[in-house]
């Protein structure tokens, strides 16, 4: 627990210096910003990546969960037998 408050903390301070830097206190900067000002074009680089993973794996592992959930709750159903249904009816509510 203390040591998210100060993870937290420092991160505020960076977010802090770097609006400092680039001459406009007050405005939020992000993830992005913050290892821009400390390590570059690389870093900035390196941090989107991580986040952009970090995304894409948890919208994967939610799509896994929903055809696992709706396999236990149909089980021998026409959703079951062609799985290609169960991928169309788990989309849906991105559809909407």
């Amino acid at each position: 627990m203390i040591t998210h408050a100060c993870v937290g903390k420092a991160l505020v301070e960076c977010a802090e210096r770097v609006a400092e830097l680039k001459g406009e206190p007050g405005k939020v900067f992000g993830y992005e910003d913050i290892a821009e000002a400390a390590f570059g074009g690389l870093g900035k680089l390196l941090i989107s990546s991580i986040i952009y993973v970090e995304l894409f794996g948890t919208c994967s592992l939610l799509f896994i969960l929903e055809g696992d959930n709706l396999f236990q709750l149909l089980g021998n159903s026409v959703l079951a037998v062609r799985p290609g249904w169960a991928l169309r009816v788990a989309g849906l509510p991105s559809w909407a």
